[in-house]
């Protein structure tokens, strides 16, 4: 299974590559242009099952269990985490798509 959270072409894409033969692909970010592609003929000959993905509040709990007990592993997206302290180099890290998740962290010690 691939999740594809960014909204944008290339990383659907990326996801219908990645994606196991008979696997699923499961878009949930939002393209700005309310549109989206891939290679038909890839996710054709895997077999895979395109399914998008509304997110709404009453998601959230399901989802926060899921990452509790460890069966959603969120840790491993995390490439870089700021202190509250250094949130505009954290905004400046997220805008620049350095990395794929850039996390701000109240209780993170500064970097020195």
């Amino acid at each position: 299974m691939a999740f594809e959270a960014a909204g944008v072409d290339d990383s659907v894409e990326t996801s219908v590559q990645l994606a196991a033969p008979g696997g699923t692909v499961v878009i949930v970010g939002i393209p700005s242009e309310d549109h989206t592609t891939f290679t038909a003929s890839t996710a054709r000959r895997k077999g895979l099952t395109i399914k998008l993905s509304r997110r709404m509040n009453r998601v959230y709990p399901e989802a926060i269990r899921l990452a509790e007990s460890g069966y959603a592993d969120v840790r491993s997206v995390v490439t870089a985490a700021y202190p509250l302290t250094e949130h505009a180099a954290a905004f400046a890290t997220a805008a620049a798509r350095e990395g794929l998740k850039v996390v701000v962290n109240p209780s993170e010690p500064p970097t020195e």
